[in-house]
């Protein structure tokens, strides 16, 4: 008699990851709509792409006994905009969503993130993340 395999159950993805996706969607329309320069939306991209990555590289060194990436390096990289690919990845790959001090954490480091992308939307946000690319800009070879 052969044993069958009944497959998982699948897993609901919830509404935070459908949300974070839907954020780079925002970001492009803002872009698209002159709110915010396309140097910021590059940077959200990347920085997810690279969170979503640590991420990966975390969870496989957990499993297999090697050295692991800093809960703050992790922190650090959503603070700065990876919050997406992060928050997609904590799904994907059921990784650090069972502690709640790194979750509290993490969704601390989203509201900071939206607050200060808030500002940046504001006349005076503008004008300083404007006048701080115009110097970035000058100072690249």
């Amino acid at each position: 008699m052969s044993a069958t395999h009944s497959p998982s159950p699948r897993r609901k993805t919830p509404l935070t990851v459908y949300l974070s996706a839907a954020f780079i969607v925002f970001l492009a329309g803002a872009y698209l709509n002159g709110y915010i320069p396309r140097t910021l939306v590059s940077l959200y991209l990347i920085m997810s792409l690279l969170c979503y990555a640590a991420y990966a590289l975390d969870k496989d060194a957990a499993q297999n006994g090697r050295w692991r990436v800093a809960e703050n390096s992790l922190h650090l990289l959503a603070l700065f905009g990876g919050w997406p690919g992060a928050r997609i990845a904590q799904h994907r790959f059921r990784h650090k969503t069972q502690k709640t001090a790194f979750r509290r954490l993490f969704w601390v480091t989203v509201a900071l993130n939206l607050a200060g992308l808030a500002w940046l939307m504001t006349p005076d946000g503008s004008a300083a993340l404007n006048d701080f690319l115009t110097e970035l800009y000058k100072a690249l070879p």
